[in-house]
């Protein structure tokens, strides 16, 4: 691990540990144990914001432990033919990649292997790939997906748009994550943001970060169905 510290605590509570591990092997691998620790004063948990912790508490009172799961997706993976999956596994996830023909870019998905999950078919107009989960009686698709910085906004949009309308058709929910490289803390005119946003109303799907994610810039996209 890189690093390790306690954190404060309420009056005659334990002072929760919080670590940061080196990388991502070796956490999956960590919680994938803390079935073992039942019985014991102990647990291992995420380190969500709180946001995030709200919705996974909520969502776990609606659809109960089994059937809420957390995902990791990635835009720009660098990945290519040379790179086979077992060089980037993470026990306990199944990866789902698009890899770019040339240097850079591409995307991928990482979902529990515990879950029903569906590649889905996508346009290699963009980089973006997709997966059809079942969760209880719902269908959620999630999607993630990245524009370069030199690809233009507005053929970027009605792809995404033409993807988004397909899933939608055969799925009830749909999370869309991403690096687009469009600056959405720009002023309210700003042509690429305006054009996104309209794209998006025009699909149904909601912005949900409001903050920005790269220095004073909010360049990734976070959407999803209501």
């Amino acid at each position: 691990m890189d690093a390790c510290h306690r954190l404060p605590a309420k009056k005659q509570q334990q002072r929760p540990i919080i670590v940061k591990f080196h990388d991502r092997a070796t956490k999956a691998n960590v919680c994938s144990k803390k079935k073992e620790l039942r019985g014991t004063k102990f647990v291992i948990r995420e380190d969500l914001t709180r946001t995030r912790h709200f919705l996974m508490v909520e969502a776990k009172k609606k659809y109960g432990n089994r059937s809420v799961w957390s995902n990791n997706v990635v835009s720009e993976t660098w990945l290519d033919n040379a790179i086979p999956n077992e060089s980037i596994h993470i026990q306990g996830y199944l990866v789902v990649r698009k890899d770019r023909v040339t240097r850079g870019g591409g995307v991928c998905i990482y979902i529990r292997e515990s879950l029903r999950v569906v590649p889905l078919s996508c346009s290699t107009s963009i980089e973006q790939a997709w997966v059809g989960v079942e969760i209880g009686c719902t269908k959620l698709a999630l999607g993630v997906f990245y524009k370069p910085p030199n690809f233009h906004y507005k053929l970027f949009c009605d792809y995404l748009e033409e993807q988004v309308t397909t899933v939608s058709m055969e799925y009830d929910m749909l999370i869309c994550l991403g690096d687009i490289n469009i600056n959405m803390c720009h002023t309210s005119t700003a042509p690429d943001k305006v054009y996104l946003l309209n794209m998006l109303e025009s699909v149904g799907l909601t912005q949900v970060i409001n903050s920005p994610t790269r220095c004073t810039n909010l360049l990734e996209l976070s959407n999803q169905v209501y």
